[in-house]
């Protein structure tokens, strides 16, 4: 098993790529987050039911000194770290080696991409790997939304999105092996020009990390 494999992911509009985010392995950890040190200060929400409406604020108070880091370690501990205050959100997951198809680490509503920071870095420093997202013209006004799984190598129907979606969703998902054990599936979508959702601090990002419900309708 490789110790460390750390992965950077881009957004590229025209010639210029914007880091998003990161997912690094550390021995049988998973850490993950934002690629910069931004960020807002909100409590973390229980979800139970198969829906849910969330009302997002006006205005949000930005973290002082940084962002966020997830964590999934082996043991199945999920907890985010937001600006060195301590563990929040912590979530009983599956073990690690218990897992045995695609399993939903985290889901991301982005910026608009333009609100990504342009790199002037090297995107494999530190000998880390690097996914570029090229995004079209047509792509670049609007918001996209990416969901990550942890997955071992074979052949997985992929699960359904997180966010429920009336069209028809062809996937072609990105695949990228974390160690010798885990890949990192990572799905690829752009909402519709005509939701509200473009319109809303397009200089902020959504993290979702929560997992489908079970069938008693309870979920995390």
């Amino acid at each position: 098993m490789t110790a460390n494999q750390k992965v950077r992911i881009f957004f590229r509009t025209g010639t210029v790529d914007r880091p998003v985010c990161w997912f690094e392995m550390r021995e049988a950890d998973l850490y993950y987050g934002p690629s910069d040190s931004s960020g807002i200060d909100v409590e973390p929400v229980d979800i139970s039911g198969k829906s849910v409406q969330v009302t997002m604020p006006d205005s949000v108070r930005r973290i002082e000194g940084g962002g966020f880091k997830a964590s999934y370690h082996a043991s199945g501990e999920f907890h985010t770290k937001v600006s060195g205050r301590g563990s929040r959100g912590l979530q009983s997951w599956p073990k690690k080696a218990e897992i045995d198809e695609p399993f939903r680490v985290a889901a991301l509503i982005t910026r608009l991409p333009h609100k990504y920071a342009a790199s002037n870095r090297s995107h494999t420093r530190g000998g880390a790997s690097a996914i570029i997202l090229n995004l079209p013209g047509d792509q670049e006004p609007s918001r996209h939304y990416l969901e990550f799984f942890i997955s071992p190598p074979g052949q997985f129907p992929i699960p359904t999105t997180l966010i429920e979606s009336h069209g028809t969703i062809g996937d072609s998902p990105i695949c990228h092996s974390m160690n010798d054990e885990l890949i990192l599936v990572i799905r690829h979508l752009v909402f519709a020009q005509t939701m509200d959702i473009h319109r809303w601090q397009p200089d902020r990002e959504i993290w979702l990390f929560a997992q489908p419900v079970n069938d008693d309708g309870a979920g995390t």
